[in-house]
């Protein structure tokens, strides 16, 4: 039987935003995660966009724990989110330790400089889940997707 949770919520949300980055919106649905069976095989991480402007918007990181063939799981999984290559801050600094519960954790990410930016999340014993985000000047347009 699926499991149904809402929408991912950042564990932390210490960033002020810029007033003219602020919008104001309803809250997000309920999106359903189908939960298989499994042992916890690796990460995924997952932007809810690719590219964001360099005035501190901010954008959301998803880390996802699936199985070998993976699917998601609701494994319990403690890790790390660490940037790579680039600059940028997540609420607790240039890290975030999550703990997956019912398969998903979320969090908020920004950078004020130009360039790309490499996060990866680790967790022992698991393959590692990274996404690349690009910085650009500000005014520039960001688009929605998604990575593995």
């Amino acid at each position: 039987m699926p499991v149904i949770l809402p929408a991912p919520v950042c564990a932390a949300n210490m960033f002020t935003t810029p007033a003219a980055a602020q919008t104001t919106t309803a809250s997000a649905p309920r999106t359903e995660l189908k939960l298989a069976a499994g042992t916890p095989a690796e990460l995924r991480l997952t932007a809810d966009r690719l590219q964001i402007p360099d005035d501190g918007t901010e954008l959301q990181l998803l880390v996802t724990v699936l199985n070998s063939v993976g699917q998601p799981i609701g494994n319990a999984v403690k890790g790390t989110i660490e940037i790579s290559t680039g600059k940028g801050l997540f609420p607790t600094g240039t890290t975030f330790e999550f703990k997956i519960r019912n398969g998903q954790d979320a969090v908020e990410f920004r950078s004020y400089g130009q360039g790309k930016i490499k996060l990866t999340a680790r967790s022992s014993g698991l393959e590692n889940g990274k996404v690349e985000i690009t910085v650009v000047e500000s005014g520039k347009k960001s688009n929605k997707a998604n990575s593995k």
